[in-house]
C-alpha cells in the first residue's frame, strides 16, 4: 500500500511509484545485496509481511538510481552508442568491434555486458544477482547513487564483496581480479570539496577496488548461508544483534562546557581522554556530556518495525 502524504501531484506521485524491477520470488533465493545485510534483519525480515505501508517519499532515492541506470542502457543502445563513443574520441576501430550483451562473441569483439542476472545453488539457497555493467577488459562495475558520507568514510567492504559475489556468479566474462565503484554523489557540494581534501572533489568519481577470489568469495557466501540457516527459526534474542558497523553507527562524542549551564560546547571530540583532561585543565569547573552516536542503518531497515534492538534503541533516542 501506497500513501502520498505530502499530497504530491499525481504525475509526480505516480512517476515515482512505478517500478519495474524484477524481482525474484522464489523460496530460498537470496540476492547479493541482500546477502550484505546483517544477520538480524534477513531474519526477521522473513517474518514480517511484505504489505507494510510506505509514502511516495519514500521512492524519491530509488528513483534516482532507477533513472541513472535507465540513462545508462539508453547510452548504450547500437542507435545511440557510436555517436557517444565518437565524441568521447575513441576511434573508428574500436567503436565498430564493440557488442553490447552478444551471445556467441567473435574474437575480434570487444565484448561489454549491462544489467545480466545470474543465480548460482549453494548450500540449499539460490544466489542471484544483476550486475550493471562488464568492460572489455572483463572487469565488472557498479553504478552507485549515493551520499557523499559513503565516499569520506572510505569503507568499501561492502562494496567488494558485492562486486566480488557478481564476479563469482560470472566466471565466464568477468575475469578481472579488481571491480569499479561509479560514485554519483546526491548532495556534492563544491564549497565542501574546496574546504575538506577527504572530501570527494567531483560529483562523480569511478573508484577502482580489489576483488576476493572465487574461492573466498564461495567461503564468504557458505559462511554467511550456514549463519543464515542456524538462525532461521531461533527466537529473536538467540539472534546476534547488528554491531555498530552494520548499523553504520556515528561515533561516540565527548563535549566538554566550560559553564555547566552553557548551551553551545566549548570542545567535542571523539577522544574521550582529552576531553577529561579539559575538563581536569579548567579545574573540574563546567561539565562533560557524552553525545553516543546514533545509528542509521535502522531507517532503512524492512525489519525495523519487530525489532526489539530498534526499539530500544528508539526509547535512548539513537535513531
Amino acid at each position: 500500500m501506497l500513501t502520498n502524504k505530502t499530497n504530491l501531484s499525481m504525475s509526480l506521485a505516480v512517476a515515482l511509484s512505478y517500478n519495474d524491477y524484477d524481482y525474484i520470488n522464489e523460496p530460498n533465493y537470496i540476492s547479493a545485496t541482500g546477502l550484505l545485510k546483517p544477520i538480524k534483519s534477513i531474519i526477521l525480515t522473513t517474518r514480517i509481511k511484505q504489505s507494510k505501508e510506505a509514502d511516495v517519499q519514500d521512492m524519491v532515492a530509488s528513483v534516482l538510481g532507477s533513472s541513472f541506470h535507465a540513462r545508462a542502457e539508453q547510452a548504450f543502445l547500437p542507435q545511440n552508442l557510436p555517436k557517444v563513443l565518437k565524441q568521447l574520441g575513441y576511434n573508428e576501430n574500436i567503436i565498430s568491434r564493440i557488442k553490447v550483451n552478444p551471445k556467441d562473441p567473435h574474437e575480434a569483439d570487444l565484448p561489454i555486458y549491462m544489467e545480466k542476472r545470474t543465480i548460482k545453488d549453494i548450500a540449499g539457497y539460490s544466489i542471484g544477482g544483476k550486475m550493471d555493467f562488464v568492460n572489455v577488459d572483463g572487469a565488472v562495475e557498479d553504478f552507485k547513487t549515493t551520499k557523499t558520507f559513503s565516499w569520506v568514510k572510505q569503507d568499501f567492504q561492502d562494496y567488494i564483496v558485492q562486486l566480488s559475489i557478481y564476479k563469482w556468479l560470472n566466471q565466464d566474462i568477468i575475469t578481472q581480479d579488481y571491480g569499479v565503484i561509479n560514485f554519483i554523489f546526491t548532495d556534492w557540494k563544491q564549497y565542501e570539496a574546496n574546504a575538506n581534501p577527504n572530501y570527494p572533489q567531483h560529483s562523480a568519481l569511478s573508484h577502482t577496488i580489489k576483488l576476493l577470489s572465487n574461492e573466498e568469495t564461495q567461503t564468504w557466501l557458505e559462511t554467511k548461508l550456514a549463519q543464515i540457516t542456524l538462525y532461521m527459526d531461533s527466537d529473536e534474542n538467540s539472534i546476534p544483534e547488528c554491531n555498530s558497523k552494520e548499523l553504520w553507527r556515528d561515533e561516540t562524542k565527548f563535549a566538554f562546557y566550560s559553564k555547566p549551564n552553557s548551551k553551545r560546547a566549548t570542545k567535542v571530540s571523539t577522544d574521550q581522554a582529552l576531553i577529561n583532561q579539559l575538563y581536569i585543565d579548567k579545574g573540574s569547573v563546567g561539565k562533560v556530556e557524552t553525545r553516543l552516536g546514533k545509528v542509521k542503518r535502522c531507517n532503512y531497515c524492512q525489519a525495523a518495525e519487530v525489532c526489539l534492538q530498534h526499539l530500544s534503541y528508539i526509547s535512548q533516542g539513537l535513531v
